[in-house]
């Protein structure tokens, strides 16, 4: 059970991460342009 809910909340985070550096990226993108 502790292992899945861990699981779990590492998928969470990575997504979150993901879409912040894809926000960041598309902020820079948007500056350039």
């Amino acid at each position: 059970m502790a292992n899945t809910f861990c699981r779990g909340q590492m998928d969470i985070y990575k997504t979150l991460y993901h879409l912040q550096v894809n926000c960041l990226f598309d902020l820079k993108l948007a500056t350039l342009i």
